[in-house]
């Protein structure tokens, strides 16, 4: 009966109403919280995305010899091993140079073979080795290693994504706040009624349950919410960008799942300590 009338008490548009800032707040660290997986993601594909190529030596015929080497090294992302012959390459140059059809009978194209690192920072440092075996090998004639992105690209990417954790820490304690303050004014509401509970026997949890029910109605309405403008949100940025800067299904899933554990714990946590130490507070004193 008490936890129907707490949580059935005040109506749906004040409900709404009350579940509103936390909403805001929630979308704005969802957003954050994509912008820090954005950066790292990008950092990451900055690493790998160019693929670096082996020229082998004319008639050589032990291709496999050099792939299956590549496969087995931990530096060389699995599955973006390839072969293109020389006539593969002949074909897709013909289009982009056509002067290349008077030379139908002398292609001047070698096999290559292309490949992308893994990207982890470890092996990346310590490559050296990796491609001095690799350049000694026997049909390798030359490899062409791209140029990497500036370390200053690297750098103000890794601080955005520090940026945005540290600013997502301050809005969970603006959440918090909130929250706390949410909970409070219930309390304080309900004290009289509250104190009857405890002179009639009725337990801590008893008196506990309405309360983090109401709040994790709330919250969770508010998790709704700012999912929902989460969404919109990115909708309208992939709309308006292209490429590496597009947020994709599997980041946006991420930011959502992080709204709705985080409001969760904020509210079944949080108020689970503040009920407590209120009702300690009254039972202990004539507060």
């Amino acid at each position: 009966m008490f936890t129907t009338y707490i949580t059935g008490h005040q109506s749906i548009t004040r409900g709404i109403y009350d579940s509103l800032p936390p909403a805001f707040l929630l979308f704005i660290a969802g957003l954050f919280l994509l912008f820090s997986l954005k950066s790292q993601n990008l950092t990451r594909d900055l690493k790998t995305s160019a693929s670096i190529v082996v020229e082998l030596e004319s008639g050589y015929d032990k291709t496999s010899e050099i792939i299956e080497f590549l496969d087995s090294q931990s530096l060389v992302r699995k599955g973006s091993v390839h072969h293109i012959s020389k006539d593969q390459a002949y074909n897709l140059m013909l289009d982009e140079i056509p002067q290349l059809a008077d030379w139908q009978d002398m292609n001047p194209f070698r096999d290559v073979i292309t490949f992308q690192l893994n990207g982890v920072d470890e092996p990346m440092r310590n490559s050296e080795s990796f491609f001095h075996r690799l350049e000694t090998r026997s049909g390798v004639s030359q490899v062409y290693i791209p140029k990497s992105p500036s370390d200053e690209t690297i750098t103000l990417l890794k601080r955005i994504s520090y940026i945005a954790i540290g600013l997502n820490l301050i809005l969970i304690i603006g959440i918090t706040y909130i929250m706390y303050h949410m909970v409070h004014g219930q309390l304080n509401h309900y004290k009289h009624r509250i104190r009857l509970l405890e002179k009639v026997g009725a337990t801590r949890n008893f008196i506990r349950k309405p309360f983090l029910l109401n709040i994790t109605q709330r919250m969770t309405l508010s998790a709704a919410i700012a999912t929902l403008m989460l969404t919109l949100a990115v909708w309208y940025f992939n709309e308006s960008w292209s490429g590496l800067f597009m947020i994709s299904a599997g980041e946006l899933l991420v930011g959502i799942f992080f709204l709705i554990i985080l409001g969760l714990s904020i509210s079944v946590i949080g108020t689970y300590i503040i009920v407590n130490l209120y009702l300690s507070k009254i039972f202990q004193s004539d507060y």
